[in-house]
């Protein structure tokens, strides 16, 4: 491959100050989004999006939607994925080419975008589950903001390769990071710590 077709190398590092380097950090935004989960049910969000949202959206339609949305999004970032194999001549069992390698940027991105929307499923769809017995409305609403923003993150990731994504599909933190506190909060009602 000339310099002149060369991709311009970007490499992203997480930032200090923006992303999380320790446990304190981590522990922090749990407790916050606890806090603001709380906030949510003490102001009756649930009630709330009853007039918003048409009726059925229970417990099992907040299940059924995450888990179905999730199919979705994976069966596309992995159609991606082959895709870019057939583009590049990666052969499986190949996961990731090698630095250097020519289109290892390329095909690296649409890889990782991959994997990384894969290992916020593996935590977020049981998350999901697990607390849409709390408040099903809110539940619903949540997860599916998380999953359609973060699959138009790993899209926007697959398709330009620098990790940055367009700011607005940044807010898929916020949502899975309310869901986090609403199922402490759930626990420490279950716990009697909270009424």
């Amino acid at each position: 491959m000339s310099d002149a077709k060369a991709p311009k190398e970007h490499h992203a590092l997480p930032k200090e100050g923006r992303n999380p380097m320790a446990a304190g950090g981590v522990v922090l935004t749990h407790v916050v989004c606890t806090a603001f989960a709380f906030a949510l049910t003490w102001v009756g969000a649930e009630h709330r999006l009853d007039a918003l949202l048409p009726q059925g959206i229970d417990e099992r339609f907040a299940q059924v939607a995450i888990v179905a949305a999730s199919a979705l999004c994976m069966g596309v970032l992995g159609g991606f994925v082959n895709r870019a194999r057939h583009r590049y001549n990666v052969h499986w069992p190949f996961l990731m080419l090698p630095k250097g390698a020519d289109h290892a940027i390329e095909y690296n991105a649409v890889q990782r975008a991959h994997g990384n929307f894969l290992e916020a499923v593996v935590v977020n769809v049981p998350l999901t589950l697990a607390v849409a017995h709390f408040s099903p409305k809110l539940v619903f609403v949540l997860s599916q903001l998380w999953i359609w923003l973060k699959f138009g993150m790993a899209v926007s990731y697959a398709n330009n390769g620098h990790g940055k994504a367009p700011p607005v599909l940044l807010f898929s933190y916020l949502a899975v990071f309310i869901l986090y506190g609403l199922a402490y909060l759930a626990l420490l009602t279950a716990l009697g710590v909270v009424a």
